[in-house]
This record gives structure tokens, C-alpha cells and sequence, in this order.
């Protein structure tokens, strides 16, 4: 069918097949299909409206031309197969039988195994040798009744098991999480087999993208009903190891970001408030808050060091409050903020639900992936964090710093990426602040040093603060006619407020840039460092060396935030203000907006200078 095509496009790839000295392993050769259906329409459409019967004789094509082109030591391979990349179908209710594709994350894989997928059958009268293949709607072989060139009854099974008559076999579940808001409860599953090279191609927490067919199976169950259920036979796997759904950003977008900072060049920090007032507008305030959320979704850049060891770019955000203080509706909006993203509870997680599973059915184990590995290149946030038992909380040590998860369960034993920022939401112990004593929680200093930040949220029970608050809550019910603390609020003019889709298309643009450390900056954050790390009023987990690091980080994260490709002294000073003290900039985390953030930043970097040694920087403010 596709000889003169093979021949013309892919003659390289042959030859790698014709050179290569191993005859019983699989090899593939990936065909676009846009390119297929341009030279070879006809075999194109046939291929997409009945891929399992054209694509067998595809990969016969291929053996056919190796004999075409084989010379001198060069063997002829057969276990080779025709795989169809970028098909444009995407899959529906109406795509038995045709060729699709489909795109989720990996949530559940089997161990490989070895299935009988034919049997051959010897005629005792015309010596031809039958094969039967796999029946995928029954899932069993059939048995063969006569020979198929003679019609004779008069046949033997072939007992011995042939290399060409197995298959390795694996099945996944691919879940389509490319929704914004993954609160959802209609969430699309799919069931896939794996096939020969195919098998171990990914594993739990790949996005992925599958071209197959779908078949579908019935099955006779023990009380002789005769049950349904689909499932897709793949074709070909596309792994993407770490991807946003919103990578690029269209052209407009960039130019949109582009002419805001520019509106802003004078005072770039009213066009950050800007942005900061946009993160969930209906809770009052909260500047310190919504600053650190800012830089943590904005993420630091992800480097490798001179051994080749990742040293991890992603922020962690620790928020400890009294009950009613906006936990948990920051959660949310976070989790609308970055696809990917994973919101879940302490209370409704074990290790297993956060890390992964090994899980037993029917058909052997399984192992599933948890939070932490479907949130690999996104966020993950968990509420209620100290409702975890403590054995619970050691295993995410391991994910939190070295962003993978090992597992070695039921005779499983891999490694998962977990490359994602943890945001987790708890309450002091006791349920709430008692006055000015120093806060205590049942998390462990191990767990505590991971927290790039750690916040604390305090119900002040102020008259001034509530009478703010009350009326800003008002004014979503429209009963509320006063509108001057508007400026003082978290949302300075409405016309400025930026949608949450703006917002998270901007979250996932300003990931692709790298911002640089300039010399101004990398002074600033040795010497606080240096600072925090002797004062002995600090805490004594949060002055360990991962300090250092969270400084870079989130002077790189503000950097971004700023629209920025260098790390300069503002962003080092906000950092270091950040990291300064559970309670951020020296103030109340619940602290309205500044009416002149530009003044403010200056007075108080003045004062930062003064305190570390480095006055003689006070020109670069």
C-alpha cells in the first residue's frame, strides 16, 4: 500500500531498521498523517476510517520494501509497525472503529505482561498453516473449526508457544484534566492497551497524547449478563513530560502585556498591585497574601547544576490562619489560576492519595497515580494539612524537594515526577492565634524548612479593619452605597481589575521567560541570608541553607511577575521581605493595598539596606 511512499520519506528510517542486528525486538516508524493524507489520499482516508484492517497491511508494506532495499549483512526485519502521529480526529460518541486522538494525563498503569494475541492452526490434508487472531470485542482467541484454504475439519492446534504469536501487553487510564477549574465532577476517562514497543512508553503523570482506535468490548459476566465497556487500542504515544495547557500565548496577548507594562514604566509597581488586586477580588485586602501567591505561581527557573542534579524552580506557599481568614478561597483561586492544578484536603488524603498507589484487582496490580503526580507541572493545593497523620506527611518530604516520588509497591518499582508548588492551608494548634504567643503547629521542622514562605493570617478583630470588611462584602450583594474605602481595598479601579483568564494566560506566558541575576541583587540576598540565618529571634527551621534557595527563587518569580528578564535590587528587596518573617513585610498579612506603593517600597528598602550593611545601594532603588 505505502511502498513508494516509505521509500520516498522515510529511506532513513529503513535503513536504521536494516542495519540493526537485534531481529526479535519492534521497531516503528512515525508517519504524520497531515503528510499521508497529502502525498496518498486514498490510502490515508482508508487507513483513518479502518485503521485495523488498512494498518496491518502498512506494516507489510514496510516489510516488503526492506526486501526492496536490503544489501550485503543487512537482515529483514517483521516486527515492525506503522505509527500515525497528529491526527487531526479528536474523540467522540460516534468514533468506533475510526482512527482518533486523544490527550489527558496517565492516572493508572498496569505491569506489563505477555499475551497470547493468535494461534496457528496445521492441516493434515493440504499442510497449510491457519491463523486466527485476537477477537479484541470478546477479548479470547477464537477457536479455528477447519482450515481456511481447504475448508477441512481435519486440523491441529500448534501447541508450542511462537515468538510472533505474543505480544507485551499493558493497560493505562488516561483522564482528560485539561480543564481550567478541576473542581469538576465530569471528568472524561479512558481505557487504553499498550501494545509491543509501546509498553512503558509513559507513566502515571504524563500528559499525553494517544492516536487508537476504539473498540468496543463484551464481555459475559458470572450471572451471564453480557456487559459493555470501551476501550482503546493505541497506535501510537506522544509523551509531553512537563506542559501547561496555555505554553504560548497568542500574539495579541503579548502585545496586550507588552503595552500594559509600558503604561507602567514609571511606577511598575501599581501596574504589580494591578495584578494583585485581580486575584480573587471578593476577599478584602490581603495585599502580603496575594503578593507571595503572585510570586509563587509566577515559579523561579529550574536549573541544573555542574553534576547534572535539577535543582528545583518551583515555589512552596505554607498559610497558617485563624478559621474564616480566606484559606480556602485563596485555594480555589489558585487552583483556577494554572492548569495544571489539584485541589484536595489533608483529611481526604493518605500518602497513597497524594504520592500514588498500588492497587489490586481483576486483572493484577495497578499503580495509581496521587495529587502530587497529576499536578506535575502545575500546583497543588492542599487544605486542612495537618489533618494528615504524621507518617502521611513524611512521604511528601521527598516530592517537596526533590519534586519526584519513588515507589517500590507490590513488585512495582518507579519513580514519578512530581515538578509542581505545594500551597497548604492550616490552622495553629488549638484551632486559632492566642494573642501574641508564638504560634505552634503539628507539622515537623523537616516538613516546615521545605516552605519557601509561611504566612500567617490573623483574625485581628479590629472595628476599623471589620467596618472595611463588611462593607466590601456588602457591595457584592449591591447594598452598599458607600464606595470610598474602594481605593484603600484590594481592587483600586474596577475598570483596571484583570479577568482570571487574562490572568492565567499571563501566569503561563511570563513562565517562558529565564530572568537573570544582576550583581545588585545577588549582594542583597547573601547578606540577608546571611542576616536571617544568625538572627536568634528566627525560628530555627526556617533558617537552614534551603533559605538561600527560596531567596533566589522568589526574586525570580517577582522578577517575572514584573515582566522582567533580569533579577534586579527591587525584586531581591521583595523577596527578602517575603522571607523576612512569618508575617511578611513587617505588617499584617491582612493588610489593605498601599496608597502609594512606589513610597512605601522606598522607605522600606531604605530600612532593609540599613539593617544587612549595604547603604551604598540605596542609588539602585
Amino acid at each position: 500500500m505505502l511502498d513508494e511512499f516509505l521509500e520516498e520519506y522515510h529511506f532513513d528510517d529503513l535503513q536504521k531498521i536494516l542495519n540493526n542486528s537485534e531481529d526479535c525486538i519492534h521497531y516503528s516508524i512515525h508517519v504524520n498523517f497531515l503528510d499521508l493524507i497529502k502525498e496518498n489520499p486514498d490510502v490515508g482516508r482508508k487507513v483513518l476510517h479502518n485503521p485495523r484492517h488498512y494498518l496491518p497491511l502498512c506494516n507489510a508494506s514496510i516489510v516488503s520494501v526492506q526486501k526492496k532495499l536490503v544489501s550485503g549483512k543487512q537482515t529483514v526485519k517483521s516486527r515492525v509497525h506503522l505509527r500515525i502521529i497528529g491526527v487531526p480526529v479528536k474523540e467522540h460518541s460516534e468514533t468506533i472503529g475510526e482512527l482518533v486522538s486523544i490527550c489527558g494525563i496517565v492516572v493508572r498503569m498496569s505491569q506489563p505482561v505477555v499475551t497470547k494475541l493468535s494461534k496457528q492452526y496445521n492441516c493434515r490434508k493440504c499442510k497449510h498453516t491457519s491463523v486466527v487472531n485476537m477477537l479484541w470485542e470478546r477479548n479470547v482467541v477464537p477457536l479455528l473449526k477447519e482450515c481456511k484454504a481447504c475448508k477441512s475439519s481435519n486440523i491441529d492446534q500448534v501447541s508450542s508457544l511462537r515468538q510472533e504469536s505474543c505480544s507485551d501487553h499493558q493497560e493505562i487510564k488516561v483522564q482528560d484534566k485539561s480543564q481550567p477549574d478541576s473542581n469538576s465532577s465530569s471528568v472524561t476517562g479512558w481505557q487504553v492497551v499498550l501494545l509491543d514497543d509501546l509498553v512503558d512508553k509513559c507513566k502515571p503523570g504524563d500528559q499525553v497524547e494517544i492516536n487508537g482506535v476504539f473498540v468496543k468490548r463484551w464481555i459475559t459476566s458470572i450471572t451471564e449478563k453480557t456487559v459493555g465497556s470501551t476501550f482503546m487500542l493505541a497506535n501510537s504515544v506522544s509523551v509531553h513530560r512537563k506542559v501547561s495547557e496555555l505554553t504560548s500565548s497568542t500574539k495579541e496577548m503579548k502585545e496586550a502585556f507588552s503595552h500594559f507594562w509600558e503604561a507602567h514604566a514609571e511606577n511598575p509597581l501599581v501596574g504589580r498591585d494591578i495584578i494583585l488586586a485581580s486575584i480573587c477580588p471578593q476577599i478584602y485586602g490581603m495585599y502580603v497574601l496575594k503578593l507571595s501567591l503572585a510570586v509563587v505561581l509566577a515559579g523561579g527557573v529550574t536549573k541544573t547544576n555542574a553534576t547534572g542534579i535539577n535543582i528545583r524552580g518551583e515555589s512552596h506557599l505554607l498559610m497558617v490562619g485563624d478559621p474564616g481568614t480566606g484559606k480556602s478561597q485563596i485555594l480555589r483561586t489558585a487552583t483556577r489560576l494554572v492548569v495544571p492544578s489539584i485541589r484536595t484536603t489533608g483529611i481526604g488524603s493518605t500518602s497513597a492519595g497524594l504520592t500514588a498507589a498500588a492497587v489490586k484487582d481483576s486483572d493484577g496490580w495497578h499503580l495509581e497515580a496521587g495529587a502530587l503526580v497529576l499536578a506535575d507541572g502545575g500546583i497543588c493545593c492542599i487544605d486542612e494539612f495537618t489533618t494528615m497523620s504524621a507518617h502521611d506527611r513524611a512521604c511528601v518530604h521527598e516530592a517537596m524537594e526533590q519534586q519526584t516520588i519513588s515507589i517500590a509497591k507490590a513488585g512495582i518499582v518507579s519513580t514519578l515526577n512530581s515538578r509542581c508548588s505545594v500551597i497548604a492551608a492550616i490552622n495553629p494548634e488549638g484551632g486559632h492565634f492566642k494573642g501574641d504567643e508564638e504560634y505552634k503547629t503539628r507539622l515537623g521542622n523537616p516538613l516546615i524548612s521545605r516552605f519557601d514562605l509561611i504566612l500567617l493570617l490573623k483574625d485581628s478583630r479590629s472595628l476599623s479593619w471589620d467596618s472595611m470588611s463588611t462593607k466590601h462584602i456588602l457591595k457584592a450583594y449591591g447594598r452598599s452605597p458607600d464606595d470610598a474605602s474602594r481605593r484603600n481595598s484590594n481592587e483600586g479601579a474596577e475598570s483596571n481589575i484583570w479577568k482570571e483568564d487574562d490572568i492565567r494566560e499571563y501566569l503561563a506566558h511570563i513562565h517562558s521567560l529565564k530572568p537573570l541575576m544582576t550583581e545588585e541583587a545577588e549582594k542583597v540576598l547573601q547578606a540577608v541570608f546571611v542576616h536571617y540565618r544568625y538572627d536568634p529571634k528566627r525560628e530555627t527551621e526556617r533558617k537552614t541553607v534551603r533559605m538561600m534557595e527560596s531567596l533566589v527563587r522568589l526574586a525570580e518569580g517577582h522578577a517575572r511577575l514584573m515582566y522582567r528578564s533580569e533579577v534586579i535590587l527591587m525584586d531581591a528587596i521583595i523577596a527578602a521581605q517575603l522571607v523576612g518573617s512569618a508575617s511578611g513585610l513587617g505588617k499584617e498579612v491582612g493588610s489593605p493595598f498601599p496608597d502609594d506603593p512606589m513610597a512605601n517600597y522606598y522607605e522600606e528598602g531604605l530600612e532593609l539596606l540599613h539593617n544587612i550593611g549595604l547603604g551604598e545601594l540605596r542609588s539602585f532603588l
